[in-house]
């Protein structure tokens, strides 16, 4: 009877040794803490600068004379119509007493007078006259004479006045205050279950898988 009691036992010794020893890879379910990079939308304010074609209205004085005529006086004045539009003189004449007469005539530097005796190609013509009021539109850059003829002795002074209108287009800037979305990114903090493992006995291996 002893000799079947010892290997017995023996046996189950070894069994409990075995269910309790430390010799599996258990597994178990533990919760970790992470960080991950996460995407957010703002408003961002930044400036730029822009352009803008501006039409402006200009106007120079051209002559701005009071003068007694004698004879004959010429008035040169120089307009550059380069880049601009619209262009248009206009100017008057008047005695300061009386009605005395003159012949009144505006050319340019193209006209075959060259200054000599009455203009061939007047742009504006006109005799005897006591006072007028006239324009024109120039129609190139260049010189531009203001003659006056005298029809007798004039003792009164007369009263010339011209001036230049037109436009020109400019470019003109802006610094303007303006809005985008931009991406950023901001860590934020994250829980996942992971499964583990560490020594374990049978036991303990089975009733983690059961």
């Amino acid at each position: 009877m002893k000799k079947v009691v010892i290997p017995i036992v023996i046996v189950v010794a070894l069994v409990v040794i075995v269910g309790i020893a430390p010799l599996m890879n258990v597994p178990y379910q533990d919760t970790e803490t992470y960080y991950e990079d996460e995407p957010y939308v703002v408003s961002e304010q930044y400036t730029e600068v822009e352009e803008q074609a501006v039409t402006q209205q200009k106007n120079a004085v051209l002559i701005d004379v009071l003068f007694v005529p004698w004879r004959t006086d010429t008035f040169p004045t120089y307009i550059d119509i380069s880049g601009k539009s619209n262009c248009l003189v206009k100017g008057q004449f008047m005695p300061q007493l009386g009605s005395p007469k003159v012949g009144f005539y505006v050319y340019d530097d193209t006209d075959p007078s060259q200054n000599i005796g009455t203009p061939e190609n007047p742009i504006v013509a006109i005799a005897p006259v006591s006072g007028y009021t006239f324009s024109f539109v120039p129609e190139r850059s260049g010189t531009y004479y203001f003659r006056f003829e005298c029809y007798g002795v004039i003792r009164t002074g007369f009263q010339f006045d011209v001036e230049w209108e037109w436009q020109e287009t400019v470019v003109e800037t802006e610094e303007v205050t303006k809005y985008r979305d931009v991406t950023k990114y901001r860590q934020v903090e994250r829980q996942r279950t992971v499964t583990r493992y560490e020594k374990g006995s049978i036991l303990e291996y089975l009733r983690a898988r059961f």
